[in-house]
């Protein structure tokens, strides 16, 4: 596979390019030294409007999250060829956003949605369903990895989000949120996937190369796309390559995550608007364009298992973002 120069896709400066490759590869004392760092004023703004609590800006009384309590159930349903999925939706009224939520390796459906609060969230935003897919084996086949089948899940998640769509024909966008193998599998639905996704928030992942993944130098629409890693994940490592964890039976190659980013940019026509440390030490950069691009570094995190420290709104910050975002 052929992935992109950061000087072909970003068409950045030196002090651009230079500025983002520290992004990617901080670890916890990089942080801390940039915080000193002369760097263009131009180029690194931090003010009030960048605080990360506005998830990049304010809302519109159109996309706030509004406390409607709308009465919802969940269901357990198949799409051909006999795979599963928990559905939350509104009993009554109409739903104008699908969230396509995507558990990691060894989870299920009904693990990501018992740990994230998806469902509440959708009751008080009131106009949002929740759809959370079981993948084969406890696992997604998002190319090199961590495919414990031959299942096409790409096929899956197609006829997933038109089921939904006959049975809510009011939704307008749909969004993707993975975890680990879910987010890698999220990266290979916006490669081929027959639905477009307006939205992904993507943790502790990256394009994973080989398996019956096709060659791509580019993904095939602008999206938004929030990203989050840990600067110490040797399971997903940011710059790419195998996994350095020997404990994984797995050992898929993974695009280096600056050239998925530098993709997700690209598609956008984004420009660098503000890149800042925040008080727990983390990086965020973001860019805009037609779309917005939002990647947080966690220095003193790895992959976000059990016990691994990350943020406590790990879940409830995404969410806010893409109902600002759509």
């Amino acid at each position: 596979m052929t992935v992109p120069s950061h000087v072909e896709v970003m068409k950045a400066s030196t002090t651009f390019a230079t500025l983002v490759a520290l992004v990617v590869s901080f670890t916890a004392q990089d942080v801390r030294r940039v915080q000193d760092a002369n760097l263009p004023a131009a180029v690194v703004t931090v003010t009030a409007a960048s605080a990360e609590a506005t998830v990049d800006g304010p809302a519109s009384p159109a996309t706030q999250l509004t406390m409607s309590a709308a009465a919802m159930r969940t269901k357990t349903l198949t799409v051909a060829p006999n795979r599963s999925y928990l559905l939350t939706e509104p009993i009554s009224g109409s739903a104008t956003r699908l969230v396509v939520a995507l558990h990691w390796s060894t989870g299920t459906g009904e693990n990501i949605r018992s740990a994230s609060g998806f469902d509440a969230m959708a009751q008080a935003s009131g106009s949002t369903i929740v759809a959370y897919p079981d993948g084969i084996a406890k696992s997604w086949n998002a190319g090199g990895c961590c495919r414990q089948n031959e299942m096409d899940d790409v096929e899956f998640l197609d006829a997933l989000i038109a089921a939904v769509k006959g049975r809510h024909p009011t939704i307008e966008h749909v969004v993707m949120f993975g975890q680990s193998n879910g987010g890698m599998m999220a990266y290979r639905y916006w490669l081929e996937g027959e639905h477009r996704i307006s939205a992904f928030a993507v943790q502790a992942a990256a394009i994973s190369e080989g398996g019956d993944l096709g060659d791509f130098t580019s993904v095939p629409y602008a999206a938004h796309l929030m990203h989050w890693h840990g600067a110490l994940d040797t399971v997903v490592p940011l710059v790419g390559r195998e996994s350095k964890d020997l404990s994984r039976a797995v050992k898929s190659p993974y695009c280096p995550l600056f050239a998925t980013v530098s993709m997700a940019v690209n598609a956008a026509d984004a420009d660098l608007d503000r890149w800042r440390i925040r008080s727990d030490d983390s990086s965020v950069t973001v860019w805009k364009g037609t779309h917005r691009i939002r990647l947080r570094i966690l220095p003193d995190s790895g992959h976000g298992g059990e016990g691994e420290p990350w943020p406590s709104d790990r879940y409830e910050f995404p969410w806010r973002w893409f109902m600002l975002r759509t």
